[in-house]
């Protein structure tokens, strides 16, 4: 929420009890601009359940209070996460440092999508069988009605024919221009719950954009992102039914607001679905404890793996990882009614995303407790390339328990570990649907995924016919097990 004249809101009396040690000053590896733009935290108490419960006002007084007690005004107040960003000089820092309501300050850093393009669409059919290479993606008639998901992405075009008027643009934080330049989250979204490529068939997608046209973004324009979600999660009860879910394909390096935002999101009620990460630009997977927001402690944090159930060469990996999915090679939606195929832990965390919003709308969990139900319904064990310390978890959308299949012994090449910094990089019917087949492109690079990556340049193509079914199993119940 921007505020032009802040200074004459009503300050509210601040104590002063001795400090034991000054409030922490993060800095950023790759701040944005000059480097003089930073987010202060407060001390704000852990929210209630609900969002009404938040005390927002109280909030909201005490940033309008450190605000006022610094020459600068703040560009951007995020009063449910409890922060405010402001350009700030050494002087402003240090009395903010001083201040006991202050619980640290990070300089801004830049943030970008990641994402690679290869080809071929089979991730619908792995999630709804247990062996792979079947085409065949069965499925409850709920499809994910009545919930809805957030993409904080770079926009969605929502007049997309594949998206049939189930999405809509609800916040754009990043720019003027409300539609999708650049694809990402058109691709996104299609995953989340398009006609053909979607896991959640009936679902809402709510589009919030945070990406401009060249993949490219800042902490605080993701941080204002997220606290409007949080905002207007509030108001989406009646419309969404069934649950509310975030989809972030999106993250980098270390900012531990980032990570609160992401915190305060699950303790609104939100099922917060968040990429591990793709590794480093060489294409070298990295421990997912060492990105945000995969590593904040209350999202489900989500790795790729191929058709034949490898673990994708660039997806991170480690202890903050809760599941994977399909994120190799899957085709989706392209804005301007076309489709592309791209590969990354971008990809699977939307297969995650639409799962949780097909759960909920089968009533059989919650948004909070989405992540660890999704566990309970997934294949243990299948994925091989994994490293001893990542969970061996392969995302289905059967209720019904699968049989136990063994286990693969694990990689025993050990991946490079990063040093830690704080910067952030980014209704079926009963008849039968075709999906198209993809021609592969002649320029398929792995690693880094992004559309900013210059070696993975955005080619949409027309829908064209093909030979993969997608076949519904109309439910007599919603809570029927398969």
């Amino acid at each position: 929420m921007r505020s032009a004249v802040l200074l004459s809101l009503l300050p509210l009396a601040l104590a002063a009890p001795v400090h034991d040690a000054a409030a922490p000053l993060i800095m950023a590896r790759k701040p944005v601009g000059d480097g003089g733009k930073y987010i202060v935290r407060l001390k704000t108490p852990a929210p209630a359940a609900a969002p009404s419960e938040f005390g927002i006002a109280a909030v909201g007084a005490q940033i309008s209070s450190c605000i006022n007690s610094i020459v600068a005004d703040a560009e951007e107040r995020f009063d449910h996460i409890g922060a405010f960003s402001a350009r700030l000089d050494e002087s402003d820092i240090a009395s903010l440092r001083a201040n006991p309501n202050v619980a640290y300050i990070e300089q801004d850093g830049e943030m970008s999508l990641q994402v690679t393009q290869t080809d071929a669409p089979w991730g619908l059919g792995r999630i709804s069988n247990v062996k792979p290479g079947s085409t065949t993606y069965t499925y409850e008639a709920a499809a994910g009605s009545g919930a809805c998901v957030y993409v904080i992405d770079s926009g969605v075009d929502v007049t997309h024919p594949e998206l049939e008027g189930r999405a809509v643009q609800v916040a754009n934080t990043v720019d003027t221009i409300a539609q999708d330049q650049n694809g990402h989250g058109t691709h996104v979204a299609g995953i989340v719950a398009s006609k053909t490529y979607g896991v959640a068939k009936k679902a809402k997608v709510l589009s919030v954009k945070v990406f401009d046209a060249s993949g490219r973004t800042s902490n605080s324009i993701v941080l204002a992102g997220m606290d409007f979600v949080i905002s207007d999660s509030a108001t989406r009860k009646a419309e969404c039914p069934a649950g509310l879910v975030v989809n972030m394909s999106l993250g980098g390096n270390a900012a531990q607001t980032v990570d609160d935002a992401a915190n305060r999101m699950v303790a609104a009620g939100l099922a917060v679905i968040v990429a591990a990460g793709n590794g480093d630009r060489n294409g070298q997977p990295l421990d997912a404890s060492t990105q945000s927001p995969a590593r904040a402690e209350a999202v489900c944090t989500i790795g790729a793996t191929d058709s034949s159930d490898v673990v994708g060469a660039f997806s991170n990996y480690g202890p903050a990882l809760d599941l994977h999915a399909p994120g190799v090679s899957i085709l989706s939606l392209a804005p301007n009614g076309q489709t592309q195929t791209l590969s990354g832990t971008s990809m699977a965390t939307p297969h995650v995303a639409g799962l949780a919003a097909y759960f909920l709308s089968l009533g059989v969990t919650t948004p909070t407790d989405a992540c660890t139900f999704m566990a309970s319904k997934a294949l243990n064990g299948v994925i091989t390339g994994l490293r001893a310390d990542t969970k061996n978890i392969l995302v289905q959308n059967i209720l019904s328990v699968a049989p136990p299949l063994p286990t693969p012994t694990p990689s025993s090449t050990p991946s490079p570990t990063p040093t830690p910094s704080s910067t952030l990089l980014p209704t079926p019917t009963s008849s039968s649907t075709t999906l198209p087949t993809p021609t592969p492109p002649s320029n398929s690079t792995g690693g880094n995924y992004g559309p900013g990556n210059s070696d993975t340049p955005y080619k949409p193509r027309p829908t064209a016919p093909g030979n993969h079914t997608i076949k519904c199993r109309k439910a007599m119940h919603s809570r029927r097990l398969w």
